[in-house]
């Protein structure tokens, strides 16, 4: 027999119920989280836990009954959905366990955008970028924006609100190196990157993280905008940071990926005068719709670095500079940056930001 106010019923082979005092309730789980249910008895009190097998509903949450006395209350222990890469070519959208109770200064965002790196599709298809290797499943993704839904109770929060619209930063550091003391956190040894391993990363449907590094949206802008924040710091950095190009200078930019694009935004809103390098012809005039002032060079994949070179620099004659001042290099390609290297001028500087082979 039940004990008095509960029944279990189960809902095919991949649901069950429980009925609390006339409210019904789903039970359950994902495959990190099996599903664990059943009936038991403490003293006066009733708990529940049971074993179902087959899939999570869509929608799936974990509930586990407290006793049963007169608060006749029950726990939730929510799940929310990500994508996992599971090991190397294998992935998929799995619940995974939400946090229930925020960290003091932290905030739980809604991800509404977020972008697909290199780094990601590197993970999936060779299982480890140098020496982070994926030896477990890890949620992929770092380049996201989202809606903050919930702050902790403590801490500073930054003056953040419920409702507000962030660019999440993807690295957190440890806050206490000497490189961190400097203001250089980027450079944290200790620093804890989404999608890194062992770190889960932010490709679902909620994260939390340190309200520190939840930055607002500003109005007029979407989330998309914000989750692109992230590739966009890369090109600020190689180009203001690193290559400290001034207005008027010519930059040249090998590669016309998204970091190519958004290193040829950057430098130009900085008026430069940039030569963009591509092996596809349609990436160069996608940004020759986007900044028609660019000028493009189409190279074949076996060209020499020299002959591109030389190409990189009567392009820049033609937009009235005789020198490139910087080369910022974004395929990891050797005969891209041995092109970079001879097209920049004496005393000029090259940029590797794209990854190479070791």
């Amino acid at each position: 027999m039940d004990p008095p106010g509960w029944r279990l019923a189960a809902k095919r082979s991949a649901r069950a119920a429980v009925s609390v005092f006339g409210r019904e309730f789903a039970l359950a789980s994902s495959p990190i989280c099996p599903w664990t249910a059943g009936i038991g008895k403490e003293g006066n009190s009733f708990t529940t836990s049971i074993i179902v097998g087959g899939r999570p509903p869509p929608s799936a949450r974990v509930y586990a009954a407290m006793p049963h006395g007169t608060k006749r209350k029950m726990a939730l222990l929510e799940q929310h959905r990500a994508l996992v890469l599971k090991e190397r070519g294998r992935m998929g959208i799995e619940h995974v366990p939400s946090v229930t109770e925020l960290p003091p200064a932290h905030a739980r965002v809604k991800v509404v955008a977020c972008g697909i790196c290199g780094s990601d599709l590197h993970y999936y298809t060779a299982g480890r970028i140098g020496k982070y290797v994926v030896e477990s499943p890890m949620v992929l993704g770092h380049e996201s924006a989202g809606v903050v839904t919930e702050l902790a109770a403590s801490g500073d929060t930054r003056g953040l609100k419920v409702g507000d619209r962030v660019a999440l930063e993807p690295g957190v550091p440890c806050g206490a190196c000497p490189r961190c003391d400097e203001g250089r956190y980027n450079l944290c040894a200790e620093v804890k990157f989404f999608a890194t391993p062992p770190v889960n990363g932010s490709l679902a449907t909620e994260v939390v993280h340190p309200a520190a590094f939840c930055h607002k949206i500003p109005e007029g802008l979407r989330c998309e905008h914000g989750a692109l924040c992230e590739p966009l710091s890369v090109a600020v950095h190689a180009v203001e940071h690193q290559a400290r190009a001034n207005e008027g200078d010519a930059v040249a930019v090998f590669g016309a990926g998204p970091i190519g694009v958004l290193t040829s935004i950057v430098a130009a809103g900085n008026g430069c005068k940039v030569v963009t390098v591509d092996v596809n012809k349609g990436r160069l005039e996608a940004l020759k719709d986007m900044l028609p002032d660019v000028a493009t060079v189409h190279v074949g994949a076996a060209d020499e670095a020299s002959g591109t070179a030389a190409s990189v620099q009567a392009a820049a004659a033609a937009l009235g500079t005789q020198e490139i001042a910087a080369s910022v290099d974004c395929t990891g390609a050797s005969s891209c940056i041995r092109a970079a290297i001879l097209a920049v001028r004496a005393g000029g500087t090259v940029v590797l930001v794209g990854m190479g082979a070791p």
